[in-house]
């Protein structure tokens, strides 16, 4: 038997507890792809979820308007996201690579780091973005709009997801893996919003 690590790298589209009826095409065609999958016995299959990649995320394509100075939060600014950097993704995979069969679980949740808007805000706002402002809007409205127009892109879903604390890969969410690749972080320490914050001064895609 092989070990076959799908092309997930993202949300837990599998679970979305109170948004359940929130769907998106590209989730669909994961789903069927995994139901294939599930009638081959030659194949172990591992779906590693990274929630989102932090270098492509603080973006207004998710609600972080850098260069107007606003954030757009869907339900709650509240809501813990994780976030997982791509080198960290690319770590962790080469290491599920290297473990025994019969110690890869068939799903991984992996958190870089666990952040809120208001925290996000906050970091960036003492990295040299100055004043942003948080526009919270209402879940149930927003589902009610996504319901009725279809897009090949899934940003605004997900905008919905991180405000229903549906991206929260830890303990008190969704569950981790962390330990399991990574164990007390003594292979290597996980990149976190400050860095980010740090790298791009406060302002990523500020030019976007």
């Amino acid at each position: 038997m092989k070990l076959y690590i799908p092309s997930e790298f993202g949300i837990d589209h599998y679970d979305r507890g109170s948004v359940a009826c929130v769907d998106h095409v590209e989730w669909r065609e994961k789903k069927a792809h995994h139901k294939l999958l599930e009638c081959s016995t030659k194949v172990h299959t591992c779906r590693v979820y990274t929630g989102l990649f932090m270098e492509l995320s603080i973006g207004p394509w998710f609600g972080f308007n850098t260069k107007e100075g606003k954030y757009e939060a869907i339900g709650s600014a509240d809501a813990p996201i994780s976030f997982t950097s791509l080198a960290d993704v690319g770590r962790a995979v080469s290491v599920i690579c290297t473990l025994r069969l019969d110690h890869v679980p068939v799903d991984m949740h992996l958190s870089g780091d666990v952040k809120t808007m208001n925290e996000i805000k906050e970091i960036m706002e003492k990295a040299g973005a100055g004043e942003i402002k948080i526009e919270v809007k209402d879940q149930e409205q927003y589902k009610e709009i996504l319901q009725h127009k279809e897009s090949k892109d899934p940003a605004r879903h997900l905008m919905l997801l991180m405000g229903a604390s549906r991206i929260n890969h830890t303990e008190d969410g969704l569950g981790t893996s962390n330990d399991l690749v990574n164990p007390g972080e003594r292979m290597w320490k996980w990149k976190t919003i400050e860095d980010y914050a740090k790298e791009t001064k406060g302002k990523p895609w500020a030019d976007y």
